[in-house]
């Protein structure tokens, strides 16, 4: 994976300096797919909690909540996900503090271009080792959420648009059951779809993840294990 590929990537992005966030927000639109703004660290950590994220980079002195203490409590939540800290310090206590998270890199303001793209192709080698843009549905299949295909001992196998909302409402609430409301409204959220409709996307999508990979609850809804 390369500096070009983080096109397909969701960056969270924490700095309470409107100015600097203005501006490497800019900058980080020009690499990144899409960038999540926050102003301080508890804005950030809600962000991360309701949308999937890829990538994180974290001031260290914000409000509300601190980069260190936001990228722990992430830590505590998923242990490979690539986390940046950009500080205006270099205090020896933070940057232990950095190594023991296991953090990509840490960057002292001002930031220039040349360290960014050198931090930035270390992210794109981690999201490489990690496969962290590839989710198992099963043993054998694998669900690619940038190119919105399923990966499979055969191949690569394409979906369409429908499935793609059906599979990643699952994904989103997996282990969780999703009543066929919330499938119908989010499926079909400008069609008056009806239950035979519904019926006909889940047994097309079990044609190519198995008729097992996630299970009906009669008269309930659906659940991805």
């Amino acid at each position: 994976m390369s500096i070009q590929d983080l096109k397909q990537v969701t960056v969270l992005y924490a700095e309470d300096d409107a100015q600097l966030r203005g501006s490497m927000t800019k900058t980080l639109e020009y690499f990144f797919g899409r960038v999540l703004v926050a102003e301080d660290g508890q804005s950030a950590w809600e962000l991360y909690e309701r949308e999937e994220v890829h990538v994180v980079l974290l001031d260290i002195r914000m409000a509300r909540l601190n980069g260190l203490s936001l990228a722990a409590r992430i830590r505590s939540q998923d242990r490979t996900l690539p986390i940046m800290i950009i500080s205006s310090y270099q205090d020896i206590p933070d940057l232990m503090e950095a190594v023991r998270l296991h953090l990509i890199d840490y960057m002292v303001k001002p930031v220039m271009l040349y360290k960014l793209k050198a931090a930035l192709g270390k992210i794109a080698t981690n999201l490489h080792e990690i496969d962290a843009l590839q989710t198992p549905i099963t043993d054998t299949i694998h669900y690619n959420r940038t190119q919105k295909t399923l990966l499979t001992l055969e191949g690569e196998v394409s979906l369409s648009r429908k499935e793609v909302a059906f599979l990643e409402l699952l994904l989103s609430q997996r282990g969780k059951l999703v009543s066929f409301e919330a499938i119908t409204a989010w499926v079909y959220p400008n069609e008056q779809a009806s239950n035979q409709a519904l019926r006909n996307l889940v047994l097309r999508l079990r044609k190519k993840i198995g008729k097992d990979s996630f299970s009906c609850v009669k008269e309930m809804g659906y659940l991805l294990p």
